[in-house]
C-alpha cells in the first residue's frame, strides 16, 4: 500500500510539474532560433514519457504476483512460475529492473527540465 501511495504522490507531481512547464513555455516562447534550448527541453520531455512508459511496464510486473504470504509455503511455491528472461529473471526481478529504471529516469527528467533556466537571472524565474 505504501508503495503505491508514493508512486501516485510522484507520479502526480511529474505531471503537474510537466503540464506548468509547458504552460510556461507557451507563454514565454523564446525565438526559432535558440535550438539548444528546444533541444534540451525536448529531451527532458522524452525523459518524462520513458519514465511514464517504463512505470506503467513496472506496475504490471508489480501487479502479476506469483506467491502469496499469506498462504503455506507449499501453496506459495506451487504458486511460482518459470523463470521468463533469459531463464534467469522472474516476475519480481523484472518489477524492480523497471521501475528503478523509471525512478532513474523521472528524477533525470527532474534535473534537466529547468536546464533552460541556467543562464537567466534568479528575478525573472517564474515560480510555481
Amino acid at each position: 500500500p505504501i508503495l503505491i501511495v508514493c508512486a501516485t504522490n510522484v507520479g502526480i507531481f511529474l505531471c503537474y510539474y510537466m503540464v506548468r512547464k509547458i504552460a510556461e513555455i507557451i507563454n514565454n516562447p523564446e525565438g526559432p532560433n535558440d535550438r539548444l534550448l528546444w533541444s534540451m527541453r525536448f529531451f527532458s520531455f522524452i525523459f518524462f514519457l520513458l519514465a511514464l512508459a517504463l512505470g506503467a511496464v513496472a506496475i504490471v510486473f508489480y501487479t502479476r504476483r506469483h506467491q502469496s504470504r499469506n498462504s503455506t509455503p507449499p501453496e506459495s511455491r506451487d504458486k511460482n512460475e518459470l523463470c521468463l528472461v533469459m531463464d534467469f529473471f522472474d516476475n519480481h526481478d523484472m518489477w524492480h529492473f523497471f521501475s528503478a529504471t523509471a525512478l532513474f529516469l523521472a528524477f533525470i527528467f527532474l534535473l534537466t527540465i529547468d536546464d533552460d533556466l541556467l543562464l537567466t537571472d534568479r528575478d525573472k524565474i517564474v515560480v510555481f
